[in-house]
């Protein structure tokens, strides 16, 4: 069955428009409104940086802007998890999620909303594996931390430099 270019577009347009919001903006903005993260010594807003590229001089010391990071990754992964799942139920048997998926994460990486300049597209990647493989996505998450944790507990050269 060939694809319905509406709905392709539509797919793509819905998964552009949910992953160019940026919740790390959001939650800064609540947390502390004074903070302008374009004022930042990081290129990427995304989940990596939440604690090590906070401007920590216009944030008081005092703030949760640390705890923030969790629930930023987790937000970002169900902007691109929802709407990718909404389309592979409603279209089985349809490539539109993977599209969906795909645009989401390119929303997350290049945001219209912020002049381009988006996260890494980590957690938006892992939202869209979700939906697409939920075993597939937790079977590797799995295996690479625990060929992390093997490397880091076996390595004496990076134990120590690398593997915090």
């Amino acid at each position: 069955m060939p694809l319905d270019i509406g709905i392709l577009l539509s797919a793509c347009l819905v998964g552009y428009a949910l992953g160019a919001l940026s919740f790390t903006r959001f939650i800064v903005h609540i947390i502390a409104p004074k903070t302008d993260l374009r004022m930042s010594a990081c290129r990427s807003r995304g989940l990596p940086n939440q604690c090590t590229c906070t401007p920590s001089a216009r944030i008081p010391p005092d703030s949760s802007w640390g705890q923030s990071g969790g629930l930023i990754g987790v937000l970002d992964i169900f902007k691109v998890f929802l709407p990718t799942l909404a389309f592979r139920l409603l279209f089985p048997g349809q490539p539109y999620h993977l599209f969906t998926a795909l645009f989401a994460i390119v929303g997350h990486d290049w945001p219209i909303y912020y002049r381009f300049k988006g996260g890494r597209g980590i957690s938006a990647t892992y939202g869209g594996l979700l939906a697409i493989d939920w075993l597939g996505a937790t079977i590797t998450s799995l295996g690479g931390m625990g060929s992390a944790y093997f490397y880091c507990a076996t390595s004496p050269i990076f134990s120590q430099s690398v593997c915090c």
